[in-house]
């Protein structure tokens, strides 16, 4: 077997590198430590076939195909923090201890069948806007599956815009399921669970309406449903609706929103979960593709919507295992040591705040860094205090090359673009500062980026496209 990255080579992902096996051992002997060795195979085995060998490339994180530590953060991020980015030498691991500094760490086992859509509250939902059904004054049954939950909240429902809205809700205190629906007469009904539901682990829960009777249930992915609490029989008549189905999102007398990854949600016309008539599936979700909407098995189109504040984490679809930065106070920094001069970086990531706010920066975090965003509009590589500018950059997963830095021309590419010529300028940077520079804090996704210690060629830049392009999914 063999898998082919577009360099010309094949990587045969049966053979171990011994280079890989080493760094593999030790990741996972620091505690905490996750790695995975067929992917950690051909990262190295990629990067090996293009130049030569590791000492060329000193600087690597990407934590969905290297590793890292899991750290153990606080609120959002506890139990899913990033302690540590692991690079392929010690020296260029990038360490954060303190709790309330360390990223949001949002894994993924690297099937299509575990893609997730992780919620922030306040921080984004998914919606259809091509099918309304079921409606909510009939027979219905809706669930959801959910794991690592930190905030309670709406699971999903319809927004309150108009008298037409409806949620299902995680409620604070025992942990109950409560359903809420629109009347014409009554403007709210609530219907509550008698009893709370277990919110640890992988777990799936649904709302049935048969007839005038209401009942929650809940089950352990893979196990059967339970009843939760007594059947609650309502004769009021519910209001039919037309705005968007959303998830984690909704009718929002209680929540905005919820913190947890949805693996799934099933939308049935029936009491029987028979009919199903809208299907939320992020396995379906293709990079490569779009990064922003698919195409469910039942026809409608699901959007993502990530949220708008300047700082915060951001609801994201999870197809590879990465890294948020808040933008107030998560940073990483590496141990000191001397980044070669020229040299070529290759970055991957998304931003949500200011495009002036830094993704990569020297330990002096003096703006005389890897990598920043620069003015409004443009992404961009500072050089001492020279700004090199690049093509416009918008909130979508791109491939930013730059290269030829230290008193030379600098040049830069976005993706397959035409090279743009910057400044000349001194990079001045000793070790890595992630996520934190003298532009302040960035609040961004984080996906791979790749140091090397010389300047490239073109076909080395070609090939480095190539390789980075499919340790993404193909999304540019």
């Amino acid at each position: 077997m063999s898998i082919r990255i577009g360099i010309g080579l094949d990587i045969f992902s049966n053979r171990i590198d011994p280079e890989a096996q080493s760094i593999y051992n030790r990741i996972i002997a620091i505690p905490n430590g996750f790695s995975n060795l067929s992917r950690l195979n051909y990262f190295v085995k990629g990067l090996k076939a293009i130049y030569g060998s590791l000492s060329n490339v000193p600087v690597c994180y990407d934590a969905h195909w290297i590793g890292g530590v899991l750290g153990s953060g606080v609120g959002a991020t506890a139990g899913q923090a990033c302690a540590r980015l692991c690079s392929l030498t010690v020296a260029g691991d990038a360490i954060q201890a303190t709790a309330s500094a360390q990223p949001l760490l949002l894994m993924h086992g690297g099937a299509a069948s575990d893609n997730y859509y992780q919620s922030i509250v306040g921080g984004g939902y998914c919606q259809t806007l091509t099918n309304v059904s079921p409606q909510i004054n009939t027979d219905f049954t809706f669930e959801f599956n959910f794991k690592n939950l930190t905030e309670v909240g709406i699971l999903g429902g319809c927004p309150a815009a108009s008298a037409n809205g409806w949620s299902l809700q995680i409620q604070t205190g025992i942990n109950a399921l409560r359903f809420y629906g629109r009347n014409s007469t009554v403007n709210v009904v609530s219907l509550i669970s008698t009893s709370g539901i277990t919110i640890v682990g992988n777990r799936w829960v649904k709302v049935v309406r048969s007839g005038n009777d209401y009942s929650f249930w809940e089950k352990a992915d893979g196990g059967t449903y339970t009843q939760v609490g007594t059947t609650i029989t309502n004769s009021t008549v519910l209001n039919s609706y037309t705005l968007p189905i959303q998830v984690c999102n909704g009718f929002t007398p209680n929540f905005v929103g919820i913190s947890c990854a949805i693996l799934k949600a099933n939308f049935y016309s029936d009491a029987t979960a028979t009919n199903l008539v809208v299907d939320f599936n992020p396995a379906q979700y293709n990079a490569s593709t779009s990064q922003t909407q698919w195409t469910s098995a039942t026809g409608e189109v699901w959007t993502i919507n990530t949220g708008t504040a300047l700082t915060g984490y951001k609801g994201q679809l999870i197809s590879k295992t990465i890294v948020m930065s808040d933008g107030v106070d998560d940073e990483m920094s590496s141990s000191a040591f001397a980044i070669n001069q020229p040299n070529t970086s290759y970055t991957v990531y998304n931003y949500y705040n200011d495009i002036s706010k830094t993704v990569i920066d020297g330990l002096t975090n003096d703006t005389r860094n890897l990598l920043t965003s620069s003015t409004v509009g443009v992404t961009g590589l500072y050089a001492g205090t020279a700004t090199f500018n690049v093509l416009g950059f918008s909130k979508i997963l791109r491939q930013l090359r730059t290269f030829g830095l230290n008193g030379i021309t600098s040049y830069g590419m976005a993706n397959n673009s035409s090279r743009t010529t910057g400044i000349a300028g001194v990079l001045n940077a000793s070790g890595v500062h992630l996520f934190r520079g003298g532009n302040g804090f960035g609040n961004n996704t984080f996906y791979t980026h790749i140091n090397t210690s010389i300047l490239d060629t073109a076909q080395n830049n070609t090939d480095m496209y190539n390789l980075i392009r499919s340790l993404n999914n193909n999304a540019f």
